[in-house]
């Protein structure tokens, strides 16, 4: 029968038992045997009963404190006195007198968990005692035993200590070990007085690392203030609870020999030696049998002492060793975690600056000196801009943080930028080695030998890091060489497989390098003529597959290859500057990133400066003269300065060698197209007439010869397009098409099938038939195989547009959102004022007030920045509608005007009437409103021009009913048709699109009857939500229009996106206005 009163349990398991098992198996199972037939007969003997068995675990209860004492001793002295082989059995156990609830032949409760909690702290060989235990045995101890106070302890999940015994005697473990408990474990590891500030992820990883048995040595690695001492001793207090025998910090800052690393390790762990004689295996015979964790930090002051860790590692096979080092201990047992700065973000994601760790460290550390600290919007992109200067460096950034006191973060930050010595501290309590960043470094500096140090400095000359072949070819480092500063952390490689410097670091070896002229000049002329050479690739007419390779490479090293190019231009190398200004462009033209050209502008121009302030009379001279201002002719063009475009390209055309027929040929052609840009048509024949010219002679008719040919077509299809001359397209489109299939290179493939695309729907006045979508859905495709940025831009918004006007908004919003994107990364502003001017009719198509008043805003200034007259007048057209929708007539009047008087500047009638309908409804309007009918049949009569979009039939009946009436003079039917035809517009009706009315499939997607079958109902909250959705409102918005968390707005759009079957705000508007719901 199980006691169910008060009672004292004994709890006893043996030590280590599942290594034992793991290494002798066999051997275990007949131990284990004996142990278990040893237990009971004690236990039994003294009255005692086993209620529960765990593994090799005993749990029995006793009536009598005393009786269970005894059979504790009792057994504990038949197993110690046993030979066990090679199994050397250990037994723990614990006594504790207490009430448990009995149930199932069970017990639970508190006591039952606080003996087992006891029972956790002890070590093989033990007998401890709880004090409820001590109180009842201390009086009727036999003889041969006395008890040992070990004092009080915090036991895990217990809220008040216990003061814990041990039993000690005759036959019996004397010596008292330390006890395993939390917070009392024995360690020595350093008190912090400040918080500790990220590195989550790192200190997660160490501590799985640290609990992996077969990790013996692992060393953290890093540069000189980036922490590694602090993130050592939080990955060590997280293993006090695991290491039995404690958790110790070893300081080898001042060490300087191996038995400098014995006495500073016997000091920290409380190890006497006995003498004086053989240290090493004094403490190696100590530490044998126990289980430690040791952090030895700053091993990188004592390499050469590493040997003894190695013994340390062989000879006690429970101790783990965690470093902290500059440099790695290059023993076979060591498993390296390198560490880098703390996380910074870029300073337009404010909230993501606010939680990175770069920045919580700064604000911890501004605030010490200055409590009130809160930066605000611009101070945080000064301080990310910091954090990035230090490269997220901890030292660096707290150094940084400590000058808030008397400067601003930009203040701070611009200090950084003139030199190290400005990161510095004078306070007391900080070591000597982190008082500066430049002693951090030097210290480091002085560990190189003469030649590493030249290597380091040569090193400064990249941007953007380096590859292993640049650096060779660049500075003649070996591998050897790279590796010993990888190892002393002044270097690293990054995730992409480049050498990277640090900030810091490279600031010094910048320094170091100035100091000898004549290695800088050396290393920097070898850095330039390196990269001149890989980019000049590109301009020796590779193959596609290896041309799409160095474009890559170029992309890579676009850092490096811009300081290479601006070093050969102040060094007027010549051989070199042609090679960086043609290599780049083909670059830049490759890739379709035209932002990357914009951005190098001040470059040519120096290039073409100091070109010209020493001519020659050299081919090479001239081809670099010609080549340099048609590549500013190109950058001038993006921004539509077209007079400036005009004026490069004529410089480069009276210095072109009259036998460079094929460049002459393109030069012509382009400045044709800046005419043709400008709705300049005679001027742009002209021009593109002596282009044809110069590619007269038929006696080098090879492929490139075709593909300018093919250009020189295209462009004047374009041209054609503008002009409405329907009659010349379909002459060269049909003698072009061969040519295109047979030499087309894939962009002009792409420019071909979209050019096909634009004349199908532009002739048939924006009815879209299917071949317009077959060639606009082919020229997407060829451009996506041919991967060019720009082409694609091209493609997306050609096909977008097409969809626009076929009816399909959803997938056109999709595809010119994505042109916009690409036009914005390629820096095409011409594009980008394209693809706002349509979104922009888009959402005016789709009723969307707020969307139309935003994107015409932005168009707008695009466009006027593009210097494109046909979408300024677009713009403005837009916000006569909205002016119109905002019940202001003079705004109407003078904004529908303006678009008018615009298009009529752009000088070509087929360009400048092709949307006049946008301005022109509200202008109609606004006539009808004041009874000026004449001026009404004045715009009825501009919509129905052959030249203006068509109209739906019904509107078309509509406006002519409208003039047939006015000619007849029919005042008061003409007003009545006129408001027929306004009421079916896009101003009366705008929650519906008129062209969705007409029952022609060409002109719009027909509703298919399952937008109209059920759906699950809307609830009340879900109709205010696409309500607002609808008139533009962003999550943020709706959630303070209707006092909600952004998480419930963002919910409820969920629901209403299941409900409609949809997957975007623009579709969900879209299907709600087909069902009716809005």
């Amino acid at each position: 029968m199980i006691p169910s009163r008060t009672v004292t349990f004994l709890f006893t398991d043996i030590e280590e038992s599942t290594r034992l098992w793991e290494q002798h198996p066999e051997a275990m199972q007949q131990a284990l045997a004996h142990h278990d037939s040893l237990l009971r007969q004690a236990i039994e003997s003294h009255r005692g009963s086993v209620f529960k068995t765990v593994g090799d675990a005993f749990c029995a209860t006793f009536d009598t404190a005393p009786e269970a004492l005894a059979a504790a001793i009792t057994c504990q002295r038949k197993l110690l006195s046993e030979d066990w082989g090679e199994t050397p059995i250990r037994v723990r156990m614990a006594l504790h007198t207490g009430v448990a609830e009995e149930r199932d032949e069970d017990y639970f409760g508190p006591d039952v968990n606080r003996v087992a909690r006891l029972l956790s702290v002890g070590h093989g060989g033990q007998i401890l005692l709880s004090g409820a235990a001590h109180q009842l045995v201390r009086n009727q101890l036999p003889n041969d035993v006395e008890v040992l106070d070990l004092g009080h302890y915090q036991l895990k999940g217990l809220i008040l200590p216990e003061q814990i015994f041990q039993v000690v005697g005759r036959g019996l473990q004397t010596e008292s070990s330390p006890l395993v408990t939390l917070g009392t474990r024995s360690n020595n590891l350093p008190a912090q007085t400040t918080s500790f500030v990220g590195r989550k992820k790192e200190l997660a990883d160490l501590s799985q690392l640290l609990a992996d048995p077969e990790v013996r040595l692992l060393t953290i690695l890093g540069q000189g203030g980036v922490g590694k001492t602090r993130l050592a001793i939080e990955a060590a207090k997280s293993r006090v609870d695991q290491c039995r025998n404690g958790v110790f910090f070893v300081s080898l800052v001042a060490v300087t020999s191996e038995q400098g690393i014995i006495h500073a390790l016997a000091d920290s762990i409380g190890f006497q030696f006995r003498s004086s004689d053989n240290t090493g295996q004094q403490l190696l015979d100590y530490l044998h049998g126990k289980e430690m964790l040791i952090v030895l930090d700053n091993f990188d002051h004592v390499l050469e002492g590493a040997e003894i860790v190695s013994e340390i590692l062989q000879f006690a096979p429970h101790i783990t060793i965690l470093a902290t080092s500059r440099e790695k201990l290059n023993l076979k047992e060591e498993v390296l975690f390198r560490i880098e700065g703390l996380d910074y973000s870029h300073p337009d994601t404010v909230e993501d600056v606010l939680n990175s760790d770069a920045f919580q460290l700064f604000l911890l550390g501004a605030q010490r000196v200055q409590p009130g600290f809160e930066p605000h919007l611009e101070e945080l992109k000064q301080i990310a801009r910091i954090c990035r200067l230090v490269d997220g460096l901890p030292l660096g950034i707290l150094l940084a943080a400590a000058w808030v006191e008397i400067l601003t973060p930009k203040e701070i930050a611009d200090e950084i930028t003139h030199g190290l010595d400005f990161l510095s501290t004078d306070l007391r309590n900080i070591p000597e080695r982190h008082r500066s960043i430049r002693a951090v470094i030097v210290s480091t500096w002085r560990q190189l030998s003469k030649s590493e140090r030249d290597i380091f400095a040569r090193l400064s000359v990249f941007r953007g890091g380096f590859t292993l072949e640049a650096a060779q070819s660049v500075t003649t480092a070996t591998l050897h060489q790279l590796m010993v500063l990888s190892n002393k952390s002044l270097i690293h490689r990054d995730h992409a497989g480049r050498f990277q410097i640090h900030q810091l670091p490279l600031q010094f070896a910048i320094e170091k390098l100035e100091e000898d002229p004549g290695a800088d000049w050396s290393a920097h002329t070898q850095h330039s003529q390196y990269y001149a050479r890989l980019v000049s690739q590109l301009s020796e007419g590779l193959s596609p597959d290896k041309t799409a390779q160095i474009n890559d490479k170029v992309y890579g090293e676009l850092q490096n290859i811009r300081a290479g190019w601006r070093w050969a231009v102040e060094c007027g190398d010549l051989k070199e500057v042609a090679n960086f200004s043609d290599g780049l462009w083909h670059f830049y033209e490759g890739r379709g990133w035209y932002l990357g050209g914009s951005e190098d502008t001040a470059t040519y121009q120096i290039a073409l400066h100091r070109l010209c302030a020493d001519p020659m009379e050299t081919e090479l001279w001239q081809r670099t003269f010609c080549r340099l201002h048609e590549i500013l002719g190109d950058i001038s063009v993006l921004s539509g300065q077209y007079d400036d475009t005009r004026q490069h390209y004529n410089a480069a055309l009276t210095r072109l060698p009259q036998n460079e027929l094929i460049w002459l040929a393109r030069i012509n052609r382009k400045i044709a197209n800046t005419y043709r840009n400008q709705h300049q048509f005679d001027k742009a024949i002209d021009n593109y007439v002596k282009a044809e010219m110069v590619l007269s002679s038929p006696s080098n008719q090879n492929a490139i010869w075709w593909q300018e040919w093919i250009q020189i077509q295209l462009e004047r299809t374009w041209m054609n397009y503008w002009q409405g001359a329907w009659d010349a397209v379909t002459q060269l489109n049909e003698e072009i098409r061969p040519k295109v299939e047979q030499f087309g290179t894939l962009a002009q493939q792409v420019n071909f099938f979209n050019a096909l695309g634009a004349m199908s729907w532009r002739r048939e006045r924006y009815l879209i038939p299917e071949e317009g979508l077959t060639f606009t859905q082919n020229a997407y495709k060829k451009s996506l195989e041919s991967g060019n940025p720009n082409d694609i831009a091209w493609s997306q918004f050609t096909h977008g547009f097409c969809l626009l006007w076929y009816g399909d908004f959803a997938r056109s919003e999709e595809l010119i959102q994505a042109a916009l994107s690409l036009a914005q990364a390629n820096g095409d502003f011409i594009h980008q004022a394209r693809c706002l001017t349509y979104l922009t009719v888009l959402y005016r198509k789709l009723g969307n007030v707020e969307f139309v008043r935003r994107f015409s805003e932005a168009s707008l200034k695009m466009a006027q920045k593009a210097n494109m007259l046909e979408y300024i007048g677009t713009a403005q057209a837009n916000q006569a509608w909205l002016a119109w929708n905002d019940g202001n007539l003079e705004e109407v009047a003078i904004q529908g005007n303006q678009a008018l008087e615009t298009w009529d500047m752009v000088g070509s009638q087929y360009a400048s009437t092709a949307f006049k309908w946008t301005a022109i409804w509200p202008l109609m309007d606004l006539a009808m409103e004041k009874n000026q009918i004449g001026d009404a049949i004045g715009y009825a009569q501009q919509l129905l021009e052959p030249t203006q979009q068509r109209l739906p039939d019904n509107l078309t009946a509509a406006l002519e009913r409208a003039i047939e009436s006015w000619t007849n003079q029919r005042p008061k039917e003409t007003r009545k048709w006129l408001s027929i035809a306004l009421d079916q517009s896009d101003l009366h009706h705008r929650s519906k699109n008129f062209w969705l009315e007409d029952e022609r499939e060409t002109i719009g997607t027909q509703i298919s009857d399952k937008l109209f079958e059920a759906i699950d109902p809307l609830t009340p909250r879900e109709f205010e939500v696409l309500e607002l959705i609808a008139a533009g409102l962003s999550n943020q918005e709706i959630a303070e229009q209707l006092v909600v968390e952004v998480s419930t707005v963002k919910k409820h759009i969920n629901h209403l996106f299941s409900k409609l079957d949809v997957d975007s705000r623009t579709r969900a508007i879209v299907r709600a206005r087909q069902l009716k719901l809005i």
